[in-house]
This record gives structure tokens, sequence and C-alpha cells, in this order.
């Protein structure tokens, strides 16, 4: 996970360095959905899964719908944790 960076970054980084997977810091705010169709044909053709998502706070009451937006862009992603 590389807070700060973008997404594409942190795959290619973690493809480069040889890695199967990566974990990836998601800000709802910054997913479109051609955003989303780009990101997982770059997790396809490097091959990388997603171990996890970022960062993701839940505390008691209802969850927000910027915590579920980074739910549901995780679980597209396949992400394995959030």
């Amino acid at each position: 996970v590389l807070p700060g960076m973008p997404v594409e970054t942190s795959i290619m980084a973690a493809a480069r360095a040889g890695f199967a997977a990566v974990g990836l810091w998601i800000e709802p705010e910054d997913w479109t959905p051609s955003r989303l169709t780009a990101v997982r044909a770059l997790l396809r053709e490097t091959g990388l899964g997603v171990i996890d998502a970022e960062v993701i706070r839940i505390r008691p009451g209802p969850l927000p719908d910027s915590k579920r937006r980074m739910i549901g862009i995780a679980a597209e992603l396949g992400a394995a944790n959030v």
C-alpha cells in the first residue's frame, strides 16, 4: 500500500517487484466506472491479485456511504480483505 499514490502506481510497483498481490489505498471520490474498468484490466495484465483495500475504519453505528463505496470498489477489484 502506498498512501497518496495512484493505485496504478502501486500495481506497477508491485508487479515490477515480483509480488503476487498488491494492497491498494482507495479514496472513493477518485473512482469512476472507467477507472474501475482500467484498474481491473491492469490487474489482469500484471497477473496481480488484491490482498487488501485500505483504509476502512468501521465504528459503531450506521456505515457511511463513502465506506460502503470503498467496500464495493474493493469487492469489484477482488480484494481478499478490507
